[in-house]
């Protein structure tokens, strides 16, 4: 399992590149398929790919994965190496970011269209920001973040049920739909 993570970029600008070091050439290794479980000694990602730049000049290095991209005024890096669901979550949050928390079907197509443009294999699942609660309920692991227009958006597979036993945490094929 892979993941996204989603952070604001208010305040980003131009100036802010300089002193930039140049992303190395290679590519970041390409994470195991682990499925779709949350056990902890599965892999899930969240992590750093190319990590040499401090994208705001605060001193803490932000972490670049195989992809960057802007939707919405908010940056999505794709990164590739692997973690548990709870521990991709808190490296998230230590890079002042958090799994990614697809609202919008606009949002989810464009989270699939990079999985595609990274080249991660069709069977590859990535982490998303979703878990199921102690009510039996899917909500997000991060609901202080704000959504950008549905908080009732969801892309569940049509061939998986998402209620029930475990696992507890959502992931996303890069057809775009969720399974658990």
């Amino acid at each position: 399992t892979e993941g996204f993570t989603e952070q604001a970029t208010e305040g980003f600008t131009e100036q802010a590149t300089e002193g930039f070091t140049e992303p190395p050439t290679a590519s970041p290794t390409q994470a195991p398929t682990q499925g779709a479980a949350c056990a902890e000694d599965d892999e899930g990602v969240c992590g750093c790919g190319w990590p040499e730049l401090d994208l705001n000049l605060d001193g803490i290095t932000d972490c670049l994965g195989s992809t960057r991209h802007l939707l919405n005024q908010r940056l999505y890096t794709l990164h590739q190496v692997p973690q548990p669901f709870e521990a991709a979550r808190q490296t998230c949050l230590q890079q002042k970011a958090h799994l990614v928390q697809p609202s919008t079907p606009m949002e989810n197509n464009f989270l699939a269209a990079e999985m595609e443009y990274a080249g991660l294999p069709e069977e590859v699942a990535v982490w998303i920001g979703m878990e199921l609660g102690s009510d039996g309920t899917w909500g997000w692991v991060d609901p202080d973040v704000p959504d950008t227009v549905d908080d009732d958006f969801r892309n569940w597979s049509t061939s998986a049920d998402p209620s029930g036993a475990g696992p507890f945490c959502a992931t996303m094929y890069q057809d775009g739909v969720w399974v658990k």
